[in-house]
């Protein structure tokens, strides 16, 4: 399973991977398939063809429905069961 969610120390996170993969303890192509599938499904989602955010909602942002949906809200995992990456 591959999730990463750093907000805000992520320059320390991406020398630190960027560290594992010149030391070989990780492998690029685990770093390039989890880019594939990221990019896969925002391609699904059509990010790339309305790429700017709808700004009609803006005076909605920190309402109570609108952190009461965030609260529901659950990470999507994307789970790799391929036997070479069980030992990642």
């Amino acid at each position: 399973m591959i999730q990463v969610m750093v907000p805000y120390n992520y320059t320390e996170f991406i020398n630190g991977l960027t560290d594992l993969v010149n030391k070989k303890a990780i492998r690029i192509q685990r770093i390039d398939d989890a880019v594939r599938r990221i990019l896969r499904v925002k391609f699904a989602m059509g990010l790339f063809e309305n790429p700017l955010a709808d700004y009609s909602f803006v005076d909605k942002l920190g309402s109570e429905v609108s952190v009461n949906s965030a609260r529901r809200m659950r990470p999507v995992f994307f789970t790799d069961h391929s036997p070479e990456n069980d030992s990642e």
